[in-house]
Order: structure tokens, then sequence, then C-alpha cells
């Protein structure tokens, strides 16, 4: 500490250098304050999204609901498997949302494109993977069918 200058500190920096790294200290914690703020927003979304898709049918069958162009990808998925009544390899589920949605036949990379959201639902749990012995890939599977990690016997009927 400068004994001759009282505006200096221990450190060596001046009291109007400490006072603007306050500032813009603060100003940080602030805009970071916000950021959690709105990812939080964004995570209870995600989540009551989550438990929409999640939710089995409630007596209604998902081929009583006309597919929607308008859905999002993971609802899209939901619909088909529903429709189909029976797990999926990804190159069926390709296959069928191809002949149903514009979107996906003009993809440049519709594999790559379903296989990420694919992905994304099995770590979520909105869809589950089964894998058939013989068969190269996984199969994927509605919650409700499963019966903790091993498919229910009516669905696995279903593969052969």
């Amino acid at each position: 500490m400068d004994r001759n200058n009282p505006e200096t500190t221990d450190s060596g920096r001046s009291l109007l250098q400490l006072t603007r790294q306050n500032a813009a200290l603060e100003q940080q914690i602030k805009w970071q304050a916000e950021k959690i703020r709105l990812l939080t927003i964004q995570c209870e979304e995600l989540q009551r999204e989550n438990e929409t898709l999640r939710a089995k049918p409630d007596g209604q069958t998902a081929s009583a609901t006309a597919y929607q162009t308008g859905w999002n990808w993971y609802r899209k998925i939901t619909w088909v498997l529903n429709t189909e009544d029976k797990p999926m390899l990804s190159q069926e589920l390709i296959a069928r949302l191809k002949v149903i949605d514009e979107n996906l036949r003009h993809n440049t990379n519709p594999v790559g494109f379903i296989s990420a959201y694919l992905t994304n639902a099995t770590r979520r749990r909105l869809l589950h993977k089964h894998k058939q012995g013989g068969t190269r890939g996984y199969y994927y599977c509605l919650p409700h069918w499963m019966n903790g990690d091993v498919l229910e016997l009516n669905y696995l009927k279903k593969l052969y």
C-alpha cells in the first residue's frame, strides 16, 4: 500500500479500478442470473412436453388422431409407433415417415435427422430400445410396451 497515495489498496490497484471491476462483476452476475432464469423456464417447458409425450393414450388409439405435419418430431415418431402398434427399426420409422411427411422427403439427410431425435427420445425415456438377436440395430418401443427393461410378450411376438 502506497502510504503517500490514499487511493491505492494493498493489491496496488486504485479504488477507481476496483469500483469499475466491481461494477463489471455485478453486471456479469445479473446477466448470469437472467440466463439461469431463462434456462429454468426452458427446462420447465421441456418437462411438461416430456410428461405429455410419456402419457399413455387414454383409450384412444393414435390412428384415431390424424397425423399433423405441425407436430414436433418426437410426437410424429410416437404417432407412427402407436399407429403401427409394433416396435420398429429406425429404417422402418424413416421409411414410414417419408411416406407421410413431406418435410422429411425433402431433407438432405433423413437418416441422421431422425437418428438424432431417436437418440434424444431414448435419453429422455420417451422411447425405449430393444435389441433383438439376429438383427442389426435396435427396435424402438413406446414406454408402456415395456415391463421394466423387457419388451412385453405380445409386442415381442410382433417382431416375427
